[in-house]
């Protein structure tokens, strides 16, 4: 799927996409947040918008993360996914 950029007054501050190829009817979200712009919220505002981008597409959004990566779990937490365990 197409990669998103974000940018910050002119500066890119993240990207991110949505992959559609292995998983229909899902999309799975994957973005990543520039050092220097991380802790401002960014990150779940970017996934926010990536969620609302795979729904208009016509797909289920989804995501994954490692479950000892907290940051990014809670990324995505604040973003609206609900957690599921794997085993």
């Amino acid at each position: 799927g197409p990669e998103f950029l974000l940018q910050v007054d002119g500066t890119p501050a993240g990207k991110g996409g949505i992959l559609f190829h292995y998983n229909p009817p899902y999309g799975d979200v994957y973005m990543e947040i520039e050092e220097p712009f991380r802790g401002r919220g960014l990150g779940p505002y970017l996934v926010q918008e990536l969620k609302r981008q795979a729904y208009e597409l016509g797909s289920i959004p989804a995501a994954r993360c490692s479950r000892d990566n907290r940051r990014s779990r809670k990324t995505l937490q604040r973003a609206g996914f609900i957690l599921t365990p794997t085993f």
